[in-house]
């Protein structure tokens, strides 16, 4: 995945959809960048929803090296359409250096 421009927390990437049980975590790469990349945060919620729940979603933590981000790696997936909002301190301000709708099937959807 990689986020073209950051700017005004604009960074919604398409929809991912996953499974019920599936274990990925996302390597973001964050281009245009003079200082460097830090203090990388995730937060998960449903849509519609102001509520945090990447601590029952998400396990591990996220890694920065140079310009990638790599996110906690998902665990214990529910069915459900969920938003992935990734943040991270860029050149000293803090941005949504990407944001995507996750869509998560029961393992018997296609």
């Amino acid at each position: 995945m990689t986020k073209y421009t950051v700017s005004l927390d604009d960074a919604l990437g398409p929809p991912v959809i996953l499974h019920e049980g599936d274990a990925v975590a996302w390597s973001i790469n964050v281009p245009d960048v003079s200082v460097g990349v830090t203090d990388a945060t995730l937060t998960m919620y449903r849509q519609n929803s102001g509520a945090d729940v990447s601590s029952t979603y998400f396990t591990g933590s996220m890694s920065v090296s140079g310009t990638t981000i790599v996110t906690k790696t998902t665990q214990n997936l529910k069915a459900g359409d969920w938003i992935v909002n990734i943040s991270a301190a860029v050149d000293g301000q803090t941005y949504t250096v990407y944001r995507f709708p996750l869509i998560v099937k029961r393992a018997n959807q296609i």
